[in-house]
């Protein structure tokens, strides 16, 4: 029986029906990416989870899965929502303090006293002389660019929560299907089998030690500092906590970039010793943490650089909005799994 092989109009045919099938189904799929990334994301930082509920279970996945998303519901879903609530109800109360001019006689008091306190430890020459003007203008311009770029943050969060329902059935159907879908990619991929299990594996760990090991205590430092802003009276302490979030991701100085300027904010309205205490909690509390906690939960994987990874939060930030948190530091880790591979793909040894 002779096999008939496509002219090239068919393919070309073919090809282009392929195409266009191809980019009208991203199209249809594209307004549930942030949910489906988030959800993967979970399905594998999640795994081990499930699997020993799988195990309790009985090994039924649709029950394991059920209980599995549930769990995950409650640990992320009901605290990020009090956070979101939270953070936009202090966004807007100080924007509204330092629009309706009642905010700017508090920073001149605060001016003043900050350049007493400087001038009587430096010569005059070095002391700034900044007026109430220009610290309208730093501020107004500050609190401007914060309020547009948490208003994208929180656009995004909207539209997260909008798919709610797509996210939880795609970690349900990640977590029971796992294993199906591992196997649809070794099959479609035009890779070596070995190729792909080892870019699959590789990349399970990747997620776990930048997610964990890195953001997770971003996040954690960022949740202690809010609790030291708040215990000390700094205003807007979630606000704050969010900042700090990212900064603590600047590698050698990190939580020190809110918490010095905290501290000193407190030494000029409250007095020395609540800065000395709002100092100590961030150097024995928060400052440790990353020392402490990031051993204990990070597994091995690919090292990369924390340089790196902040450079790839603010990216993904900018590119893909709220998920871009985590969609910069993975898409980062994936090119260090495709470049560790990279020589054993392209130049395979004989075996």
């Amino acid at each position: 029986m002779s096999i008939q092989v496509p002219n090239r109009l068919q393919l070309n045919f073919f090809y282009v029906f392929l195409f266009v099938i191809s980019v009208t189904c991203v199209l249809i799929f594209l307004p549930y990416v942030s949910a489906l990334f988030l959800a993967l994301v979970l399905s594998v930082i999640f795994n081990p989870l499930y699997q020993r509920i799988h195990k309790y279970t009985f090994k039924t996945n649709s029950l394991a899965s059920f209980i599995t998303v549930l769990i995950v519901s409650v640990l992320i879903l009901v605290p990020l929502g009090f956070l979101v609530y939270f953070l936009f109800q202090e966004v807007k109360a100080v924007y509204g303090y330092f629009t309706d001019g009642g905010g700017s006689v508090v920073w001149a008091d605060y001016l003043g006293r900050g350049q007493m306190f400087l001038g009587n430890i430096l010569p005059d020459n070095l002391v700034p002389e900044t007026t109430i003007g220009d610290l309208e203008n730093y501020l107004n311009n500050f609190y401007q660019w914060v309020g547009a770029h948490f208003q994208t943050i929180f656009n995004n969060a909207v539209s997260v929560a909008g798919n709610l329902f797509v996210f939880i059935l795609a970690l349900y159907f990640f977590f029971r299907d796992g294993d199906k879908f591992r196997k649809m990619i070794l099959r479609l991929s035009p890779l070596n089998d070995k190729h792909d299990e080892t870019i699959l594996k590789k990349m399970a760990v990747s997620v776990n030690s930048v997610v964990k090991g890195s953001l997770l205590v971003a996040v954690l430092q960022g949740l202690l500092t809010s609790l030291g802003f708040w215990m000390f009276g700094v205003p807007s302490p979630v606000l704050w906590g969010m900042v700090t979030v990212l900064v603590s991701l600047v590698p050698g100085v990190g939580t020190a970039i809110t918490i010095i300027p905290a501290a000193l904010f407190i030494a000029l309205s409250e007095g020395m010793l609540p800065a000395a205490g709002l100092l100590a909690w961030g150097v024995l509390i928060v400052g440790t943490m990353d020392n402490f906690l990031r051993p204990l939960i990070i597994e091995r994987g690919i090292p990369i650089h924390p340089f790196l990874i902040l450079l790839s939060v603010f990216g993904g930030l900018g590119l893909f909005g709220a998920i871009g948190f985590l969609v910069g530091p993975i898409i980062l880790s994936l090119l260090f799994v495709l470049m560790e591979i990279y020589s054993d793909v392209v130049s395979p040894k004989e075996s």
